[in-house]
């Protein structure tokens, strides 16, 4: 009878499912790697003059004052800032699912958007980082600059501060507003205050006097002011205009923000702010308008549809009669 019930329960082992391309169940790793791919791996002398591994000792080096909250990024982040003076023949890389974790605690540390520095001009006071319009960072953009494996710049001790005087694509130069002793990898650049050079975007509100959406409520003149006066701080928005970008209609329980020159609905207010919905729409009018030309590119981008993992192009029949995404498909960029 044991024997049975054992190889009962051994065939119900076999015929379980095989986790093969689901990583839901799987645990977090992270690698640190001493030199990318391409590269060799090489050995430096620690402070006793000894020989040693160069990830080996900027790794015993990165541990002395390590932070409690620190994560594998941030501890990364020094191995690699140590790395750079030690042996800067060689780039560390950091790898894995893991990488926003917790140091040896595997609690999930939330990392705030960086941008890692390229140079540093101290005596300009001059700092190159690596992202530019693409990123929200143009003429104008307030960036920041704290140590190296930062987590949130509210709880970290501010080493620089500057505004961008020029950008390309990809990479800014700020000019700083005081002097920088550090090395570029002993700094990261936080964004304060992103700059989309775009036109202002058109609002029109759905008031009881003036309509433009056929609705059972809409905003009385006092609402209108106030939101007016609400939004007058966002220097990307203006009231201003014959052809509006978007229409605000207030709704019974929650507003609506309508795209105007086709009636589609952007957005609600139900789960976030109006303001943070208009800094959403005008990512989306700067990559609508962004035109970067470049004759020694040809790239054709399409949009496709995810299906059982393999990606799905329409065809010109499809594309003729019209190709339909619907509510709830996987879209996949390529």
């Amino acid at each position: 009878h044991s024997n049975s019930a054992n190889a009962d329960n051994l065939k119900e082992f076999r015929e379980g499912k095989a986790s093969r391309g689901d990583n839901s169940n799987l645990a977090t790793y992270v690698v640190f790697s001493a030199a990318r791919a391409e590269e060799a791996a090489y050995e430096t002398y620690n402070d006793n003059n000894q020989k040693m591994g160069a990830l080996t000792y900027a790794f015993c080096k990165s541990l002395e004052n390590l932070k409690d909250s620190s994560s594998y990024r941030s501890l990364f982040a020094k191995v690699e800032a140590i790395m750079d003076l030690k042996s800067n023949i060689q780039h560390p890389v950091l790898e894995g699912s893991g990488v926003d974790r917790g140091f040896l605690g595997g609690q999930f540390v939330v990392q705030k958007p960086y941008v890692e520095v390229e140079s540093i001009d101290a005596d300009n006071k001059k700092v190159k980082i690596k992202a530019g319009m693409f990123g929200g960072i143009d003429v104008g953009s307030v960036v920041s600059f704290y140590p190296s494996g930062t987590t949130d710049p509210a709880k970290a001790k501010l080493i620089a501060k500057g505004k961008v005087s020029s950008a390309s694509q990809f990479t800014a130069d700020i000019t700083l507003e005081s002097g920088i002793n550090n090395q570029p990898k002993e700094v990261w650049a936080f964004v304060t205050e992103p700059v989309f050079k775009i036109k202002p975007i058109v609002i029109s509100i759905n008031e009881e006097k003036r309509k433009v959406f056929a609705t059972r409520v809409a905003f009385s003149t006092q609402e209108s002011m106030a939101i007016r006066e609400r939004l007058k701080p966002l220097k990307q928005v203006s009231f201003n205009g014959e052809n509006a970008d978007l229409i605000l209609v207030k709704g019974e329980t929650y507003d609506s923000i309508i795209i105007a020159n086709n009636g589609f609905l952007f957005a609600t207010t139900q789960k976030k702010s109006l303001e943070e919905i208009l800094k959403i729409y005008s990512k989306y009018k700067f990559l609508k308008e962004l035109e970067v030309k470049d004759n020694s590119i040809n790239v054709e981008i399409k949009l496709g549809k995810l299906r059982d993992g393999k990606v799905e192009f329409p065809t010109l029949s499809k594309t003729v009669k019209g190709y339909e995404y619907n509510v709830g498909e996987t879209m996949i960029v390529a």
